[in-house]
């Protein structure tokens, strides 16, 4: 099952940085797809295609505010995805006045506390895992290895025509 994450980062180097965790966590067996948009028209361009997560930066090209634009149509557009708070500078109450006052919900970790990346590609890779692991649908990465079978040799044949 192909997990499909759209970050929605305007910054060139935190995009760098989570395609290279995702590149690495696909070479690693995980099945993750990792889309990337910098402003709100990119959003709308990309919203009909549906993703599993949803990873937010505040600000955003355009002097768009993605928390104020962008979660409040996923919330309604995508009621089950999954949004995790990107911005640099997140604590939790800010997180939580954003929730009441956009009536949106980030996602949540095991301890109920909204999940924030602050930037790292590590945080939304294994919230991600965590995800798939609750709903019962273990990533490729935590699946034991494939085994091959191997049939074991057939005993040679002899050739039935008498040599001349």
């Amino acid at each position: 099952m192909t997990i499909r994450v759209l970050l929605i980062e305007d910054d060139p180097g935190h995009v760098r940085a989570f395609r290279a965790a995702f590149d690495r966590a696909r070479r690693e067996g995980f099945d993750v797809v990792l889309d990337s948009v910098i402003s709100f028209g990119g959003y709308l361009r990309a919203a009909d295609r549906g993703y599993d997560a949803y990873i937010l930066d505040d600000m955003i090209a355009d002097r768009c505010n993605a928390f104020e634009k962008i979660a409040p149509l996923l919330a309604s557009q995508f009621p089950g995805a999954a949004i995790l708070h990107n911005s640099g500078n997140a604590d939790k109450d800010d997180i939580l006045r954003q929730e009441r006052r956009l009536n949106i919900k980030f996602a949540r970790d095991a301890e109920g506390n909204a999940v924030a990346c602050n930037k790292n590609p590590a945080i939304a890779l294994e919230y991600i895992k965590d995800m798939l692991a609750e709903k019962g649908k273990r990533p490729r990465s935590l699946r034991p290895k494939a085994r091959v079978s191997i049939a074991p040799p057939q005993p040679r044949r002899r050739n039935s025509i008498p040599p001349q």
